[in-house]
């Protein structure tokens, strides 16, 4: 019974767990672009609960942010 209980809790902790965008690179793309996709994040972001399996909400926020990184044009420098 202990086993099942810690490995309920030990579940619901990784599945709670939420992506940052900090890994995201945003190297070499047009940084108007790319500061336009950092404001949408966290309008996305401020609109969720980061509690429990609400980390949801956090995740799909930062999917949104990567393909919006993916979409900027490339810097000229």
């Amino acid at each position: 019974m202990k086993k099942l209980f810690i490995i309920s809790i030990m579940t619901l902790l990784m599945a709670g767990c939420a992506t940052g965008i900090k890994n995201i690179n945003v190297a070499g793309r047009n940084p108007t672009e790319v500061r336009e996709c950092t404001v949408n994040y966290s309008q996305c972001a401020s609109h969720g609960v980061a509690v429990g399996f609400n980390n949801q909400n956090l995740n799909a926020c930062a999917e949104a942010y990567e393909i919006c990184i993916n979409t900027c044009k490339l810097s000229m420098n």
